[in-house]
C-alpha cells in the first residue's frame, strides 16, 4: 500500500496486529504516515507509547460486551424486551495522554483530550 500510495497519510488497522504491522512498514519506508490501530491490546497500547507512528488505539471492552450480551440473552430467554441495539461505548488509547474520556450522545462521539 505505502509502494503503490506513497502519499499515504493514514492507515486504519482493523485489529492490533495489522496496525502494529502497518507501523512497522511506516518505519521501513520511512513514511510520514500515522496508524490508529482497533482492539486495545496490552502491545498496541504499549507501540502507542513509543515514538512511531502508531498514534492511537481504539479500545473494546469485550468484558462489557460479553456481560451485557448474556444478561440481555436472559431476558430473551424469560420472554422479556431488550433494545433493539445495545451499544457499549470504546475507549480511545492516544500517543501522550493514554486513556481518554469517551462518551457518546445523541449519535455523536465526544472526547475529552485534557
Amino acid at each position: 500500500m505505502l509502494t503503490s500510495k506513497p502519499g499515504l497519510v493514514g492507515i486504519f488497522g482493523f485489529g492490533d496486529d495489522m496496525a502494529i504491522a502497518a507501523t512497522a512498514a511506516i518505519a521501513e519506508r520511512g513514511s510520514k504516515a500515522i496508524v490508529v490501530g482497533f482492539d486495545g491490546l496490552e502491545e498496541a497500547r504499549k507501540s502507542v507509547d513509543q515514538d512511531n507512528a502508531f498514534k492511537a488505539v481504539v479500545v473494546q471492552y469485550p468484558d462489557k460486551m460479553g456481560s451485557v450480551g448474556v444478561i440481555n440473552a436472559v431476558k430473551l430467554a424469560k420472554g422479556e424486551a431488550v433494545e433493539k441495539v445495545v451499544p457499549v461505548t470504546p475507549g480511545l488509547y492516544i500517543t501522550g495522554k493514554g486513556f481518554i474520556d469517551v462518551t457518546v450522545e445523541n449519535d455523536k462521539v465526544n472526547l475529552t483530550l485534557e
